[in-house]
């Protein structure tokens, strides 16, 4: 079964639903009582909570509507599931009679599943509310229900129905978001009398409400609601009666419920081990080793007994809990395996217990109780410094009494100055943590103005240095006097006994850090023992004070009180002028001067029965309330404000002495204040009175509080004078001469204008304080009151106002690793309630509050200044104290490459830890502990230990001539450094940091805070230097000539020091050169810079060969370093991948880690076969592909025939012998690199070609194997390997007697061939021209092999291409022609494969160098009786296809001894000619480049040798498929002479010269045969598509010989397959079929360039009519059969088309008159013979067979 728990919700609408196991249950939800409880309730929220069973799944339903959370339990994790219903829609009302509302639908339901939950995470959600019907109106739509965000889950409300008789309303999902979405019921139209039901909620959801009826024609019936979760509400009806309006029912609310999984709890098996512990006095800290198997948590209890205590199961106990009993304390709570324990009594035995427990159980935790871990160890003793300094308490210097709560200790002076009293009688104390208490000191006669303090061991660990442990008394100590201190006890502190230090010293200054050592010789020390005690509990006073006395003076009233029984803590004094009884209100802490409602002063709040109220009016009447009240109080006081002590008194009148003065030219011109509360200004008064005096109290005043410096501007007129000033601190009416009301003399100085300072005395009580300012002429000696010869007399009112006692004693800046929330920590004196956090030091916005001095910003993503305070109710911090949350950057773990891969025994994978940069501080100095990392130093003049540069504490008042200011940085007590010149000396001293290397850094920066009082002479400076060598010499980046900021507001400076960074030799000081002038003060100077963080890297989960160089000969042994190098092992490179986890962290204790797997793609060569492609052959197992790199150690083969084998890149190691066979070919993505010792051959006719432009290393020997020649045959060459492999003409060739290479233009004229040497090196750049050896046959013809051995070229590689100037001059160059004798140049294939030659010739960068033609210059082999005619079959002798000769993107041409065309591929070694283009200059030369691009594997067959009619060779597969229709065309003689001639029609072709598509002739063997256009005379032509069949094409010929030539097609493609193509002769007007038969003429020698035409149509094949009757010379008999006869001319050969063109059949040698078609196939379509006749006669006739 279920159990249904029920929650109160809020009136707020928001609510949290935290389902910790810990969550109590306040209300067992009853059977069948819920709809009575919705009733009662107005807003619940309710959780259906299922039977949480160990590893069970629980459903939490939240039907409490509105907005809230819900957090994820402790320990669940992986997924949720959530569900949920919008509300229904509200039903239809009625407005008139006879009516019944549509009801609303239901709403939708959607479920999805959250992953990656994590335990403790909040998630927003919103339930819908119930929708209400609305009376006479449509039915309102229901909400949407959401979880997380309403972009994450939501569904949505159902519709409102109709008004009466409402249309049917359909249920609608829009909106809703989810992994299942469900929609909810629809519902019909309302009738007369009856409203329609309201919908069901989406899946199983509450039902919709039941329709309803009027029962009576006059009745009128609201809707029903709907069932929740969403169900939709009915329509409201009414009778046939009198009209009445009604509501629809109302829709239902909606529901979340959210399912997870609770982890299985059991009881642990096993304790943890191996305890350790340390102690101090008052502090234990433990570790231990964590329990196996593990657990949840440990529980830590410490005890002074050794008997261990007894956990029970379900019970959770809290850290610092008792209820184990006897000594017993719960220390520790959590999971991790170390604790401290605190708050311990010094020199005391403890036992140490920890038990092992699992936390995440039904009914609570679960204990191992069996042999817990234990130990114990006893605390320290404390053990107190021993005082120095100042310990000379005779004559006088002596501490006479010490006064707090009951201790009164009066003493003279101890032996040695130091007294340790003992804990007993009027010499110890015991006082509540929590409360205020008055320290009294009373000095002795000692002369001269002294300092004191008090410290107190709040937190008892031996020490006196902790932040809120040290109480100022005063610096301004007079003898024989008592002097107040008000000390706040903190409620943190440890209870017990500790330890009390009072110092008294004759110095001017005590600090906080004077604790131990102070300087000086005379002053006293005593020692107290006294008892911090945890109040008891707080309960409000039952008794008031009684008695009360009061005695008034002019502006104060003394009042004393008998003290309640039964005492209270404190009395809280109140003054007013109306009698009215102010309203005192609990848990409000009261300070002293501060207001309770209108006109009322609170004048003390103390445990003492006198009190003094100051600064009051003269003659007025005052009334007091005193109450009792206790302080130490959770929540704040309690106070008895039933019928306070009151009394009431007038203070007395007095008046102030009259100061005059005769002479009217010299006097006070100007007074001003500067840098307190408040300031006043008098400015230019002149001396507006005849008597010497000017009372300006009625002035505003100026402010300032007790313990701050008042600083003033004072301008004298005429001359110089002395100056004094008085305050009349007791408010007496008196200036007393002496002691602390003269505040400031100049002297025995004269001065023309000065600014002095004053500090307000600590215990002085807030009220108005006069204040007289006197000058003087003639001598430094006068009183405030009484006549002067010459002068003036001023005097002002001070007003004193409380300090809020809520001040913040210490701040802890906390730091994060990257974003987030950072937790930030703050201390505070004065009792504070609330705790205030600013964005900025003043103004600025308040971020955030907090109840304690913990708090956690918003989530950060840079370091960012906070500024807190502290408020205890009444007032608040005066100022605010900044506070860091930095946030520390993590590394970036990056991996190059970022896939990482290891391929090649020499391959590294990099892994750098990026981003991480920090903000580093040089200095960072505050000077609250002396002078700290800088150096006062006195440069020269005549400085000495009072100007030079030293720490003062605020407010500090010099002390030396005539400059008096009451300096203050930021707060009272607060420390800064000074140095001063106001002294009749030349002071040149400086504040000098160290040497500061600043080659780290990036950038850098100097702050500082500043006053500076410039007095205006030309020897007062302050300059701000830095040194680049380590102090010799200094440059002021900086220099002050003028005053900056006042002594109580330093200003804040920035310089920009970047220019300074990498400098190993820095320096920096401040540097004040002046002569009796005034002085500067400096605080917070920080200088920094940002620089890359140190990092350190770890590894896990595999194993990791690091180093920290990239040539891995230094090992990672833990070094800071920003990147390490990882090599693989052995082992690993015979696996295909390894992972380990790489951790890098930071300086800053930033860790990140990344998974980093390695994948291994090196291929080594195992030789277990000698067969490449056997997978087996290879470590890791598998044939390489272009990813692998590979090793061959021995001896592998690369199959034949035509395999391609591949790899990334490829090492022949020493041992290695690779065998790259003929025809098959070796890709390579990157290098190849052959060990000195290994072998690498490449046959012929095999290919390696190679991706990136990478350098080849180590010899590969390369096999070219020519065609077969005869003695006196050349061939040309180009070598295929570096020139640096120095491989000489004669390593090719060593027994050619004749070798060339053509020189493309002699002096800008035409080229010629130059004759090399066997000892010419080869230049891959250029071509060559090589004789067979003497040793070939002039009569056999044998193929020549050649080796190249030397490195293989690879990528970019130019061949300089030069153009002469010749310019139509005519030559006896090796081409004819003029112009162009100068423009060929002799390159080739420089790779060790086949060139794409038209990637080469439309190569962008060469277009405009060479032009898109190549020739290669041919063997000129005889024909072959042999060698099949290709196309008509019909010669005896035809040319072989071995040779090449022209080709461009039409198509290629051959020359001699083919019979087949060019494959557009250029073979390893092969050079060839092209022509500079003609965009090139005349007389320039540009480089040409080959590229990998070009290269192709296979298609390296020898010089171009083709497969037999192999067409589709006839242009490469990497030229773009452009549209072409072509005709090859011979001309030639069974004799051995041939030309052949290329005409086509091809995409991008134009009528004109073009460079890509046309190829100028250079002959042929005794007969040369080209096409004609205006520009030239082509052995290739591209004309331009689409294709005309009336187009002609002129075609000429040069020949050598006279006699019977023959121009016959070769071979044709495209559409020439079936278009016809004639020859016409235009010297015997002869059109000839040429696909019918070669065209035989006969020709003298010469050039002929207008005998023939190509062309495409002919007349006398027209087929427009049919004609059968016969010929005069040749008649057509269709029977049986067709038979041919003519009348005299023999009959050659007939042909027979169809209609369309298509040749049929044919018939070849007829040789008769008649002749008969014997395998015709009959037909009933006509068809076209076409007979031609010995004399070349055509005639064509028309039959139907």
């Amino acid at each position: 079964m279920k159990e249904s728990y029920l929650f109160k919700k809020t009136e707020s609408a928001k609510f949290t639903a935290n389902l910790d196991t810990s969550s109590s249950i306040i209300a067992k939800n009853k059977k069948n009582n819920f709809l009575s409880l919705i009733s009662s309730l107005s807003l619940l929220m309710m959780f259906f909570l299922g039977n949480k069973i160990n590893g069970q799944t629980t459903t939490v339903t939240i039907s409490a509507t509105g907005n809230g959370t819900w957090t994820v339990p402790t320990g669940v994790s992986g997924s949720i599931t959530v569900e949920a219903w919008g509300s229904g829609g509200s039903g239809g009302g009625c407005l008139t009679k006879d009516r019944g509302g549509s009801g609303g639908t239901g709403g939708t339901y959607v479920s999805s599943t959250f992953t990656g939950i994590i335990a403790g995470t909040v998630y927003n959600l919103y339930v819908a509310p119930s929708t209400p019907g609305i009376n006479g109106k449509d039915g309102s739509n229901g909400d949407n229900s959401w979880f997380n965000t309403i972009g994450t889950l939501s569904a949505n409300g159902g519709l409102g129905g109709n008004l009466g008789n409402g249309a049917a309303k359909t249920a609608v999902t829009t909106g809703s978001i989810g992994t299942i979405i469900n929609i909810g019921g629809s519902t019909t139209a309302g009738t007369a009398n009856n409203g329609s039901a309201g919908g069901a909620g989406g899946n199983s959801g509450g039902l919709g409400g039941t329709f309803t009826s009027a029962t009576t024609s006059n009745s009128s019936t609201p809707g029903n609601g709907g069932s929740i979760a969403g169900g939709g509400g009915s329509g409201g009806s009414t009778g046939g009666g009198s009209p009445a309006d009604n509501s629809g029912g109302p829709g239902a609310r909606g529901e979340i419920r959210i399912t997870y999984t609770t982890p299985t709890c059991s009881t642990p098996t096993a304790q943890p081990t191996g305890l350790i512990l340390t102690s101090t006095s008052t502090t234990i800290n433990g570790s231990f080793t964590l329990a196996s198997p593990t657990v949840d948590n440990y529980l830590v209890v410490r005890s002074t007994s050794a008997t261990a205590p007894t956990p029970v199961n379900g019970i959770t106990y809290a850290v610092g809990s008792t209820a184990l009993g006897g000594s017993n304390v719960v220390v520790d709570i959590d999971n991790n395996n170390t604790f401290s324990a605190t708050g311990l009594t010094a020199n005391t035995a403890y036992y140490i217990y920890v038990f092992s427990y699992n936390s995440l159980c039904n009914g609570g935790p679960i204990y191992y109780t069996t042999s817990p871990l234990n130990g114990n160890t006893t605390t320290l003793t404390l053990s107190y410094c021993t005082p120095t300094g100042s310990l000379d308490c005779s004559g006088g210097y002596t501490i006479n009494n010490v006064t707090i709560n009951t201790l009164n200790n009066t003493s003279t002076c101890g032996a040695g100055g130091y007294t340790n009293y003992p804990a007993t009688g009027t010499q110890t104390t015991s006082i509540l943590k929590g409360s205020s208490y008055n320290l009294s000191l009373t000095v002795g006669s000692g002369s001269g103005t002294h300092s004191a303090a008090v410290w107190i061991d709040f937190n008892q660990n031996g020490l006196f240095t902790d932040a809120g442990e040290y109480f100022l008394i005063s610096n301004t100590i007079t003898a024989s006097s008592t002097t107040n201190v008000s000390i706040p006890i903190p409620t943190n502190a440890l209870s017990g006994s500790t330890r009390m230090r009072v110092r008294y010293s004759n110095i001017a200054t005590v600090t906080s850090t004077t604790n131990c050592v102070i300087s000086g010789t005379y002053g006293e020390t005593e020692d107290y023992t006294i008892s911090l005690v945890t109040p008891a509990a707080c309960l409000t006073p039952t008794a008031q004070p009684t008695v009360l006395s009061l005695t008034p003076s002019g502006t104060s009233v003394g009042g004393s009180f008998l003290v309640a029984s039964p005492a209270p803590d404190n009395y809280l004094v109140v003054i007013n002028t109306t009698g009215t009884t102010p309203t005192i209100v609990n848990g409000t802490t009261y300070t002293i001067g501060a207001t309770v409602g209108t006109g009322n002063t609170i004048v003390n709040t103390e445990n003492e029965n006198t009190f003094t109220a100051a600064g009051l009016t003269p003659n007025t009447k005052y009334y007091f309330f005193v109450y009792s009240f206790n302080s130490a109080c959770t929540g704040g006081p309690l106070y008895n404000t039933t019928s306070p002590l009151i009394g009431n008194t007038t203070t007395t009148s007095f008046s102030f002495c009259p100061p005059t003065s005769n002479v009217s030219t010299r006097y006070i011109n100007s007074v001003q204040t500067v840098g307190n509360l408040t300031n006043m200004t008098n400015l230019n008064t002149g001396r507006p009175n005849t008597n010497g005096y000017s009372d300006y109290t009625t002035f505003p005043a100026t402010t300032q509080i007790p313990g701050g410096g008042i600083n003033l501007d004072v301008t004298l007129a005429i001359s110089r004078q002395y100056l004094k000033a008085w305050v009349d601190w007791n408010n007496d009416g008196t200036f007393t001469n002496s002691g602390v009301e003269l505040v400031y003399s100049s002297s025995g100085v004269l001065s023309i204008a000065t600014s002095f300072g004053f500090v307000v005395p600590l215990l002085t009580t807030p009220g108005n304080y006069r204040l007289r300012i006197r000058s003087y002429e003639a001598s430094q000696t006068f009183t405030p009151c009484g006549n002067l010869a010459t002068g003036e007399t001023e005097d002002y009112v001070i007003t004193v106002v409380p300090d809020c006692p809520a001040i913040i004693s210490s701040v802890t800046d906390k730091s994060r690793c990257e974003s987030g929330v950072v937790d930030l920590v703050a201390t505070a004196l004065g009792s504070p309630t609330q705790f205030r956090w600013y964005s900025a030091l003043t103004g600025g916005s308040l971020i955030g509050t907090s109840p304690n001095g913990n708090w956690t910003t918003p989530s950060l993503s840079s370091t960012t200044n906070y500024y807190v305070t502290a408020y205890n109710g009444t007032c608040e911090s005066l100022i605010r104290t900044k506070i860091i949350a930095k946030i520390n950057s993590s590394s970036i773990i990056n991996v190059t490459p970022s896939t990482p891969e290891v391929c090649g025994e020499g391959n590294i994978v990099t892994i750098a830890a990026s981003g991480d940069n920090m903000v580093d501080d040089l200095i960072n100095e505050n000077f609250q502990g002396g002078l700290g990392s800088l150096t006062s130093v006195i440069i020269g003049g005549a400085g000495d230990a009072t100007t030079q540069w030293q720490s003062m504490t605020s407010t500090y008042v010099p002390n030396l001539s005539v400059w008096k200011p009451a300096i203050s940085s930021r707060s009272i007590g607060d420390k800064f450094a000074f140095c001063t010149s106001d002294k009749n000396l030349l002071v040149n001293t400086s504040l000098e940091s160290a040497n500061l290397p600043t080659t780290a850094y990036t950038d850098l920066t100097l702050t500082f805070r500043q006053y500076y009082s410039y007095y205006g002479v030309p020897t007062d400076y302050a300059y701000v230097e830095v040194s680049t060598n380590n102090g010799v010499s200094w440059t002021a980046v900086r220099t002050y000539v003028e005053d900056h900021a006042i002594a109580t507001d330093f200003e804040s400076v920035t310089i920009d020091l970047t220019s300074y960074i990498n400098n190993p030799n820095f320096k920096i000081r401040f540097r004040y050169n002046a002569q009796f002038c005034d002085g500067w003060a400096i605080d917070d100077i920080r200088l920094f810079g940002t620089k890359p963080m140190n990092t350190t890297f770890s590894w896990s989960a595999g194993t990791v060969d690091a180093y920290i160089d990239l040539a891995c000969s230094t090992p990672y042994t833990n070094q800071s370093v920003t990147t390490v190098y990882i090599k693989p092992t052995p082992t690993q490179l015979s696996s295909t991948s390894w992972s380990f986890t790489a951790s890098a962290t930071l300086s800053n204790g930033c860790p990140v880690s990344k998974l980093v797997t390695i994948y291994n793609k090196t291929k080594q060569w195992l030789g277990t076969t000698s067969n490449w492609n056997d997978a087996n052959n290879w470590k890791p197992v598998g044939v390489p592909d272009l990813t692998n790199c590979v090793f061959i150690p021995n001896t592998s083969v690369i199959p034949g025939t035509n395999y391609n084998a591949f790899a990334k890149n490829l090492t022949v190691k020493s041992t290695g012998n690779l065998e790259l066979p003929s025809t098959s070919n070796l890709t390579v993505t990157d290098f190849v690199n052959v060990n000195t010792g290994g072998i690498f051959n490449i046959r012929d006719k095999a290919s390696l070609v190679q991706k990136n432009n990478v350098a080849n290393t180590g010899t590969v020997n390369i096999e070219r194997v020519t065609q077969p020649m005869l003695k006196l045959d050349y061939t040309y060459w180009n070598s295929p390997i570096t020139l640096a492999s120095n491989f000489t003409l004669g390593s090719l060739s060593p027994n050619s007697p004749l070798m060339f290479s053509w020189i493309p233009t002699i002096s800008n004229g035409p080229g010629n061939w130059q004759t090399e040497t066997t000892a010419t090196i080869m230049d891959p750049r250029k071509g060559y021209i090589v004789r067979a050896p003497n040793s070939f046959s002039s009569s056999i013809k044998t193929p020549y092999t050649a080796t190249f051995a030397g490195t293989p070229n690879n990528g970019d590689i130019t061949a300089p291409i030069s153009k002469g100037n010749l310019n139509g001059t005519a030559s006896t160059s090796t081409f004819d022609g003029t112009d162009e004798n100068d423009e060929w140049n002799l390159i080739g294939n420089p790779y060790p494969s086949a060139l794409d030659a038209a990637a080469f010739l439309n190569f962008a960068t060469n277009k405009n160098i060479i032009d898109g033609t190549v020739y290669i210059w041919t063997h000129n082999s005889q024909p072959d009786a042999a060698t099949i005619d290709p196309f008509y079959g019909d010669y005896a002798l035809n040319y072989t296809d071995n040779d090449y000769a022209v080709f461009n993107s039409t198509g290629g041409t051959a020359i001699a001894s083919t019979g087949g065309t060019s494959s557009g591929f250029i073979a390893s070694g092969q050079s060839f000619f092209v022509k500079a283009a003609n965009t090139m200059a005349n007389g320039t030369t540009a480089d040409v480049t080959f590229n990998n691009t070009m290269r192709v594997a296979g298609n390296n067959s020898n010089f171009f040798k083709l497969i037999k009619n192999n067409k589709e060779q006839a242009i490469p597969k990497t030229i773009t498929d452009l549209e072409r229709h072509r005709i090859w065309v011979n001309l030639t003689n069974n004799s051995g002479a041939f030309s052949q001639t290329l005409v086509g029609y091809v995409a991008g072709a134009t009528e004109e010269l073009d460079r890509s598509f046309d190829a100028e002739s250079l002959g042929g063997n005794d007969v040369s045969f080209y096409s004609i256009i205006p520009e030239a005379e082509l052995t290739i032509q591209g004309r331009a598509l689409p294709f005309d069949k009336n187009d002609q094409v002129t075609l000429g010929y040069n020949s050598e010989i006279s006699g019977e030539l023959s121009i016959r097609i070769d071979h044709i493609d495209g559409l020439f397959d079936t278009q016809n193509i004639y020859l016409k002769d235009k010297e015997l007007s002869i059109i000839h079929d040429l696909k019918d038969k070669p065209y035989v003429f006969n020709t003298e020698k010469g050039t002929f360039n207008n005998r023939f035409y190509l062309r495409f149509t002919d007349k006398t094949l027209g087929t427009d009519s049919f004609n059968l009757s016969k010929s005069d010379e040749v008649i057509v008999i269709v029977n049986q059969n067709v038979t041919i006869q003519s009348s005299n001319q023999l009959i050659k050969s007939i042909v027979v088309y169809d209609l369309s063109g298509r040749k049929i059949d044919s018939y070849k040698k007829v040789n008769a008159l008649k002749f008969t078609l014997s395998h015709l196939n009959r037909t009933t379509a006509g068809l076209i013979v076409k007979i031609t006749l010995e004399n070349d006669t055509v005639v064509s006739k028309k039959i139907i067979y």
